[in-house]
């Protein structure tokens, strides 16, 4: 929709730039709030964060209000507060070995943490985070809080005794919940410390020593009941002291549920959550993407549709057992290539390639953990500060900084500095508000968006190794326009990680995402957008998960107790775990209706891995959904499982869609004198368009001021009318195709006359069309229109349309074009599309003397609806230089009678 006035061109709402070649097409309902869970804004305590505590020492007043305030950045995790004054300050109870020491000595918990709390205090400036420091994660790391994985002040150890009146890990457990209640302010010490933490994580990474690292002292030495009974006495303990705290785990290190037929699965994962899943408030994740080929089957990316296959079968799996999904908390994930580390985990110095790994996983898996906000608590990059605890001067320090120095990787020396890990913050720095409806047509670009006033947030990230060019358009934004666009482009050029900005006086219509690349799109309106329209989802999980798959058998699940209301859609999602060399595309039947599926998964297909894990999203046409359903699976081959199936549910306020599909975005605008140009480039290929009107946008309705108004076979279309009023409101709808619609090939194949003679004021007429020559327009025996170059044909040659003797307007698709000045004196080869007079498209045809086909035009646009063709050719005034080859040939046109 786009609001006009007499004297000049307002603004263009809806957009949508041509593309050069295939694009994406993303569609931004901005007056539809999307809800999910009772979640519909974007919340930056949970998602914009840093693998940091508050009490840092790495950050100087100055430093720390430039990143968290300047950027509006929150505090996410700390694994060393607890870690490093239970292993140094703490003393055994000599009463009770194995147990810590709460009070009584200098070393005792209440003491040590008397002294903390203290300590913290005297820091004011330091207070003035605690509410960016709200929702902070306390992590135990493995070693000390393993029994006989650490010893501590004395000598001593936790105790592994395992009783029926000291569960294993009791000692543990109990340690754990003293801290909190000394070295945090709580209501019993009149708050003095830092505040209490929200979460806490049980263990860190405790598969990696007892289970996977064959080097670690501890590697098998208990088994995975052992460790998740464990989970559940540390929980106990816990609550015991504190019942407020969240307390969740098992914090696993790489998630790959598939390996080994889903080994993985069975005797980590479901194993957990059938011993904890009643016990535990969040489950703990860690997720990296492994992009280099070091591990025996090569890289592990996990981005994408990988991800949404593992979240998707623990939620499901979960919510079988206890009614509803367990939340989670990513207290780690990013991104790694350890082709670019060196000393084990010890990496060399800093790099710029190394900070864009990571990047660029970070940005894709926000999107997946921002598009299920109801089910992530908490979720931290594993971007840390300086950690010069890692470094040794000069060879090596911490891959993941947020500074390093500044003469890096070259020598460890220098200011500190931010490193590129500061461009994705810049990059999230204003992103907030209410999520609105946005949907893409390629799952390789993630989408999201939000309304805050009068912005908008466009988020987009390509998942793709190769660029994505993103058609954008708007709806829902009636009456208020586009004044700016800030675009925010984040990719590799090679070098290292760039952040381009650009600022657009409308909307650019169209994005071009870089390989790999993430883009903010900050739009600002004149007025703060109206969100009057909701979209509310509800994810609905199948009865049965995990089912072995079978050549030709179908797997029937039931997806039960769906709501739905009179508007709305329908996802369903299905994960599978499959040997990459088995169909990935299944047969679906919902409620017996064969749906279109579509075996295009989110970003990779396929890594160093011999199995495949990955999730589809599936629509469902609304109309089939019911309370209950059943849903029958069938691949062509055997082997691999099912992993999970859910339905998405979004029901609308109203029907959204209709909008959407019936309006086409206006791409260019532009007025001459008291007339109007609108054009668009992806239209509904060769359908017909109507212009509408309305003086007023409260008035019910709106006026049909053209219709049956043709697209090209390109989707391109365009329509000139005059401005009868002061301001005025134009919308382009597709219409339907009226009835006898026509078309004509003009080819002069009929003409049976000489040129000099009869070919002047011809009409070539085909399918009821008819073509009138004007001027010093000919028809040729050769079987095309002729422009001689004799002193008079400085006139030039006219054609126009007629049915029945009245003159129409029409359409050009199509025109071939001879072009030739042979020395001629006078005079350029040109082709005009006029309407009224003024000039719609122009085409300079190659000057060759050969026939060349035209669908496109050297200015204007050629889907414009014109009424007259003016052919201007050279011409010698002594009619002495000639030339025989300016012709035109098989043109065709389009008109609605």
């Amino acid at each position: 929709m786009i609001l006009l006035k007499q004297t000049a061109l307002l603004s263009v709402l809806l957009g949508t730039a041509a593309a050069a070649r295939a694009a994406v097409q993303v569609d931004v309902d901005v007056n539809v709030k999307h809800s999910v869970g009772g979640i519909s804004t974007f919340d930056r305590e949970k998602f914009v964060t840093v693998h940091a505590s508050h009490t840092t020492g790495d950050m100087d007043a100055v430093v720390m209000d430039d990143f968290i305030n300047g950027r509006d950045v929150y505090f996410g995790r700390d694994t060393g507060y607890i870690g490093w004054y239970s292993k140094n300050q703490i003393e055994e109870d000599p009463a009770k070995p194995g147990w810590s020491l709460v009070s009584g000595s200098t070393y005792s918990i209440v003491t040590q943490g008397a002294n903390s709390r203290n300590s913290y205090n005297s820091q004011t400036w330091r207070h003035a985070y605690e509410p960016r420091a709200a929702s902070d994660i306390m992590c135990a790391q493995f070693a000390p809080f393993w029994p006989g994985s650490a010893t501590m002040r004395g000598g001593w150890s936790f105790s592994s005794a395992d009783t029926a009146a000291e569960p294993f890990g009791s000692a543990s457990g109990d340690h754990m919940g003293n801290f909190l209640n000394n070295f945090y302010g709580t209501a019993a010490n009149g708050y003095v410390g830092r505040p209490l933490p929200v979460y806490v994580e049980v263990l860190n990474e405790p598969d990696y020593p007892l289970f996977d690292s064959s080097s670690d002292p501890m590697y098998g030495t208990s088994t995975w009941e052992e460790l998740f009974d464990y989970h559940n006495t540390v929980a106990n303990r816990i609550r015991s002291h504190n019942p407020d705290v969240k307390i969740g785990g098992f914090c696993p290190s790489h998630p790959d549920l598939a390996t080994s037929d889903f080994e993985e699965w069975s005797e980590r994962y479901k194993l957990f959550l059938d011993r904890c899943v009643t016990n535990m408030d969040f489950f703990s994740i860690h997720i990296y993407d492994i992009y280099d080929d070091n591990s025996e089957d090569g890289p592990h990316i996990k981005k994408g549709s990988n991800l949404e296959a593992t979240f998707d079968m623990i939620e499901q799996y979960s919510a079988l057992l206890d009614g509803e999904p367990l939340p989670f908390v990513v207290s780690e994930y990013g991104g790694r290539d350890r082709d670019l580390e060196s000393y084990s985990w010890r990496p060399l110095l800093w790099t710029a390639e190394r900070d864009w790994v990571a990047i660029k996983s970070i940005n894709s898996m926000l999107m997946s953990f921002a598009d299920r906000p109801h089910l992530i608590f908490k979720a931290i990059p594993f971007i840390m500060l300086k950690e010069e605890w890692a470094a040794d001067g000069g060879t090596y320090a911490h891959s993941w900084r947020l500074f390093r120095k500044e003469n890096e990787p070259e020598s460890y020396t220098g200011d500190w500095v931010y490193t590129d890990y500061i461009k994705f913050y810049d990059l999230w720095k204003n992103v907030r508000g209410t999520r609105v409806h946005i949907v893409t047509d390629d799952p390789d670009v993630q989408v999201d968006a939000y309304v805050n006033s009068n912005q908008l947030f466009v988020v987009l990230n390509n998942l793709n190794e190769t660029p994505a060019p993103v058609d954008l358009s708007l709806f829902g934004n009636i009456g208020n326009a586009v004044q700016t666009v800030v675009e925010k482009n984040l990719y590799w050029d090679g070098t290292g990680t760039v952040l381009d900005e650009t600022i657009h006086a409308g909307n650019p219509g169209q994005v071009q995402l870089r390989a790999e690349g993430a883009a903010v799109l900050e739009y600002s309106f004149a007025e703060p957008v109206l969100v009057d329209e909701t979209a509310d989802e509800v994810k609905y999980y199948a009865s049965t998960n995990f089912l072995p798959i079978v050549s030709g058998q179908a797997n029937v699940f039931s997806i039960n107790g769906v709501g739905k209301g009179s508007f709305g859609e329908g996802i369903l999602r299905l994960g599978a775990g499959r040997n990459t060399l088995l169909s990935r595309q299944p047969v679906v039947l919902f409620n017996g209706t064969a749906l279109d599926v579509s075996a295009d998964f989110m970003g990779h297909e396929g890594d160093g891995r011999d199995d495949f894990m990955g999730q589809l999203n599936i629509p469902v046409p609304y109309e089939l959904i019911q309370s209950n359903n059943t849903v029958e699976i069938t691949y062509p081959d055997a082997g691999g499982y099912i992993s999970s199936l859910s339905l998405r549910v979004f029901t609308f306020s109203s029907d959204i869609h209709a909008a959407r599909e019936n309006s086409i975005p206006v791409d260019y605008a532009s007025v001459v004198g008291n007339s109007f140009i609108l054009g668009f480039t992806n239209g509904p290929q060769n359908g017909f368009f109507s212009l509408l009107s309305k003086t007023n946008l409260t008035a019910a309705g709106w006026s049909t001021n053209r219709t049956a108004l043709p697209i090209d076979e390109t989707g391109r279309g365009a329509v000139t009318n005059s401005l009868a009023h002061t301001a005025e409101f134009f919308r382009l709808v597709e219409c339907e195709v009226p009835e006898g619609v026509l078309t004509a090939l003009f080819d002069w194949s009929d003409f049976g006359g000489a040129w000099w003679s009869d070919g002047y004021g011809y009409v070539e007429t085909d399918n009821g069309i008819s073509l009138v020559h004007g001027g010093r327009a000919a028809a040729h025996e050769n079987g095309n229109a002729f422009k001689a170059s004799y002193s008079q044909d400085e006139i030039d040659g006219t054609f126009t349309v007629n049915i029945g003797g009245v003159n129409r307007q029409f359409v050009v698709t199509s025109i071939d074009i001879s072009a030739s000045t042979d020395a001629v004196p006078q005079g350029e080869p040109l082709v005009r599309g006029m309407l009224n007079g003024v000039e719609q498209w122009s085409i300079d045809p190659v000057d060759n003397g050969n026939f060349q086909t035209y669908t496109t035009v050297t200015a204007g646009d050629l889907s414009l609806v014109i009424d007259e063709i003016i052919w201007s050719a050279p011409y010698d005034p002594d009619g002495s230089v000639l030339t025989w080859n300016n012709r035109i040939d098989n043109l065709a046109v389009k008109i609605a009678p």
